[in-house]
């Protein structure tokens, strides 16, 4: 069985750079890949907010202000 993964990038877009990136595994859990330090001790929050968006069924969406993500 292969397991499926899915790349995904959050990004600030007030300051139009990518903060942190990673990966969303066949169990939809977040395994973060790099992060910048702006976003470090966030990453529990924005993984669970992320979580709750693919159980909604989106591949992308607005965290908190200004950080977006994006299933690549």
């Amino acid at each position: 069985m292969t397991l499926v993964t899915r790349q995904f990038h959050i990004e600030d877009r007030a300051r139009g750079r990518i903060v942190a990136t990673g990966e969303i595994d066949a169990s939809d859990h977040v395994i973060w890949d790099e992060t910048e330090t702006s976003v470090k001790e966030e990453l529990s929050d924005l993984a669970e907010q992320i979580q709750q968006d693919i159980a909604a069924g989106y591949n992308g969406g607005q965290l908190r202000p200004p950080l977006e993500w994006f299933e690549l």
